[in-house]
């Protein structure tokens, strides 16, 4: 089978999946049925995912007998023609286990005297260092940093509300009250599992602090999950719940952007990539869209990208793997490209001027090691990840309960992949 026919099988496959999460959703006391139709499907399309894997891990392979890059770029149009990279789940397509694979299969360049000649070590936050090094070596170019725990707000809207722009949790939910009250949606959400745990996990780091944060998903510690403090976290959450609207199960992330953007609701938590959105219709940071990262901590919770090498014994093709590895994290190349794509530059050390007041807002925050906090995806297995899923959206989408049975339910899932 080729890629493109696996996820063609992939793509049909999780449209099931979505539309038995719609029904669960809209079908109180039927969610234990519907999920265990959904879970066959589930293992169907993790599957699916694999065999795509291997037939990408074998053309690198071939590639590196061949010498050349025929197939392999064959099989990567292949992909990129199919959506195979919109269609793998976020937490399939964010963790390190398919890099893995093709390190520990000797299919990865190591990109590690450019690495030691550019002194990326030096200026790339410790937790990005960790994330592409393998055995101490650079084994991927990390080229930016998301941060995934912002909160959006139009200023027009807090304006006409008579709300100040939030620092807190307590000055958010003032502030929700305000534009509720007026008769707008407080609070645009895109309701799907993904999003209900960013959203968690957003609230988990602004009231608990970046400790709490990572002794869940770093430590794993289940006797915090028995803490006031999480309570505390729980309760929150819960609490936002009465802030969404009727439309939100099923709604697009960027689609809850535009409400903020257009003035028809108050605020979004979203990653930065948000920004893109606002900039593609023109609104300027600071003066249409406000932001914020709430919490005592002020911890940015740090996602992003890399780019990974295949491992060539052409000098002409490592030469310009260097070359490309060197040009990424260029300093001017850094802040071109954040411009473009909404994030911060992975680089620490750059010029910030030019940056959009939010992105300078996130550089001052991350130039303090304390405020640096690694992404789930880093910190836990997508085995975590995925289990605690469950949990949350349940108790997001269902009023009746409470957070006391939400904690408990939590840490059975934890307990469940430990």
């Amino acid at each position: 089978l080729t890629v493109e026919v696996l996820a063609m099988e992939l793509a049909s496959t999780r449209k099931i999946v979505a539309d038995l999460q719609d029904q669960a959703i809209n079908s109180p006391g039927m969610e234990p049925e519907i999920n265990s139709q959904i879970e066959p499907h589930e293992f169907y399309i993790n599957a699916l995912a694999s065999s795509m894997q291997k037939i990408l891990a074998a053309a690198f392979a071939a590639e590196q007998d061949a010498g050349d890059g025929s197939k392999l770029t064959l099989v990567y149009r292949q992909a990129q023609k199919s959506s195979l990279f919109e269609s793998i789940d976020q937490d399939e397509a964010e963790t390190d286990s398919p890099v893995d694979e093709l390190v520990a299969g000797g299919l990865v360049a190591d990109v590690d005297a450019v690495a030691k000649a550019e002194g990326w070590a030096k200026v790339i936050p410790a937790a990005f260092v960790a994330a592409a090094s393998r055995d101490g070596k650079f084994m991927a170019v990390p080229i930016n940093i998301h941060g995934q725990n912002w909160v959006w707000f139009n200023k027009d809207v807090l304006a006409k509300v008579g709300a100040k722009e939030p620092a807190n949790f307590a000055e958010l939910f003032d502030a929700l009250d305000k534009v509720k009250a007026a008769g707008l949606i407080p609070l645009a959400f895109s309701g799907a599992k993904n999003w209900e745990r960013a959203l968690f996990t957003t609230v988990l780091i602004g009231i608990g602090g970046r400790d709490l944060y990572e002794a869940v998903y770093g430590k794993r510690d289940a006797a915090t999950l028995a803490s006031p403090a999480f309570l505390e976290v729980a309760k929150v959450f819960g609490r936002l719940r009465g802030y969404v609207d009727a439309g939100a199960p099923g709604r697009n992330w960027n689609d809850a952007t535009a409400m903020v953007m257009t003035g028809k609701a108050g605020f979004q938590f979203m990653g930065d990539w948000a920004k893109g959105e606002f900039a593609a219709a023109g609104k300027v940071a600071d003066k249409d869209y406000g932001c914020s990262v709430l919490g005592k901590d002020q911890a940015l919770i740090m996602g992003g990208d890399v780019f990974v090498m295949a491992k060539s014994s052409d000098p002409t093709q490592q030469k310009a793997q260097a070359l490309l590895a060197k040009v990424m994290l260029d300093k001017d190349t850094q802040i071109a490209f954040a411009l473009k794509k909404g994030s911060i530059p992975i680089r620490l050390d750059v010029d910030t001027a030019a940056l959009d007041a939010c992105a300078q807002k996130g550089v001052k925050l991350l130039s303090d090691p304390a405020r640096q906090a690694p992404s789930t995806e880093i910190l836990a297995p997508p085995s975590l990840n995925g289990a605690i899923e469950d949990p949350i959206s349940a108790f997001w989408n269902t009023q009746a309960t409470t957070p006391e049975q939400f904690v408990t339910e939590f840490a059975k899932a934890m307990k469940s992949v430990l």
